[in-house]
């Protein structure tokens, strides 16, 4: 029986209506720096860290993005004032470098694990909202959600060699394990684009349910099922990449962001944006195996190499909530800026 977090209705509808708010004070702050912000700025000012837990927490590296006041936490060491909007942060796997997509401007910011500092900056289209890597890790594949693109970034000249028109506002991307194809949601329409990485085109759409909205993307180990996260109605849909046919379809919490896999598993943990949730998915027997509550509209979500311990951005209560994944108990916050959207685990 799964564990369900029970809440009253009213306070679900002042969730919403503060939800709504806060996500169009977001918009609107995107759209003010794509607009008057050079693409290409960073404030290398710094300012005290974020404390981290103490107590029986192992000490994990955690890094964070604040969009509302254009910050990347580099928790217990430094945090860094952009001058943009950061969100989505990325690892690249061989080098450890951390990647920081600029969704206020056109640009790619690359810090390194060592010093946290600014070690290039990439242009790409406008509005970057997630970056993969190829897995060989020579490219660098970032959604460009107002440019209607995917930059193809080759991360040794940090220079973009080649842009994929897409249809629609692409946002979450998933790549295969042979590097040879790469999925985008398109928060505008009811579709995933396909895209041949080799040709470097859309080669098809699988489409979905009339008037969904499909957010988070996340492949299989296998690449034999592909999961999509759908905003308008609060499910996550299971997807057999052979057919392109939609094979499950789970309800979870309201407004489901991101997603990822918890190692040494075949689950997923999803961040509901809309109800304070996390969702435990077991993909194996497509069911949801609990459901946590976080902070206040939960987005980044992020789990510890050891699969021991889920990291969750509460954009609304300005937290890092951290949990404990073999008893789903909450151990530690840490405090954050204002409206922390990513949250990544360096090691």
């Amino acid at each position: 029986m799964p564990q369900v977090l029970t809440r009253r209705i009213p306070r679900i509808l002042i969730a919403s209506v503060i939800l709504t708010c806060l996500m169009l004070l977001a918009s609107l702050w995107i759209d003010h720096q794509s607009a008057h912000a050079p693409a290409d700025i960073v404030k290398l000012s710094t300012s005290a860290a974020y404390a981290y837990p103490g107590g029986a927490l192992p000490l994990y590296s955690v890094i964070e993005t604040n969009l509302m006041d254009g910050t990347v936490g580099f928790v217990g060491h430094t945090t860094v004032l952009t001058g943009g909007a950061p969100q989505d942060i990325a690892i690249e796997p061989a080098t450890r470098r951390i990647w920081v997509a600029n969704s206020g401007g056109a640009t790619i910011w690359v810090f390194s694990s060592a010093t946290y500092a600014l070690v290039a900056t990439v242009q790409v289209g406008a509005s970057p909202v997630q970056i993969v890597f190829s897995p060989d890790d020579r490219l660098a594949y970032v959604s460009n959600s107002k440019g209607n693109s995917i930059s193809v970034v080759d991360t040794n000249r940090m220079a973009t060699v080649a842009t994929i028109p897409v249809i629609g506002e692409p946002h979450e991307l998933a790549i295969s394990s042979d590097g040879a194809m790469l999925y985008a949601t398109d928060t505008a329409g009811s579709a995933v684009s396909v895209i041949d990485t080799h040709a470097r085109r859309v080669t098809r759409t699988i489409s979905l349910r009339a008037g969904s909205s499909p957010y988070g993307a996340i492949l299989s180990p296998d690449g034999k099922m592909l999961l999509i996260t759908d905003q308008a109605f609060a499910q996550v849909d299971f997807i057999d990449t052979a057919t392109d046919a939609v094979i499950q379809v789970l309800n979870i919490g309201s407004r489901p962001t991101s997603l990822t896999w918890i190692p040494l598993t075949a689950n997923v943990a999803i961040a509901n944006n809309g109800d304070d949730s996390v969702s435990i998915l077991d993909t194996a027997q497509m069911r949801v195996l609990a459901t946590i509550q976080s902070g206040i509209n939960p987005h980044g979500i992020a789990v510890s190499p050891d699969g021991r311990w889920l990291f969750v951005a509460n954009a609304g209560s300005n937290t890092i909530s951290i949990y404990r994944l073999s008893t789903y108990a909450h151990i530690a916050d840490i405090a954050a800026g204002t409206f922390p959207v990513d949250v990544a685990i360096l090691y």
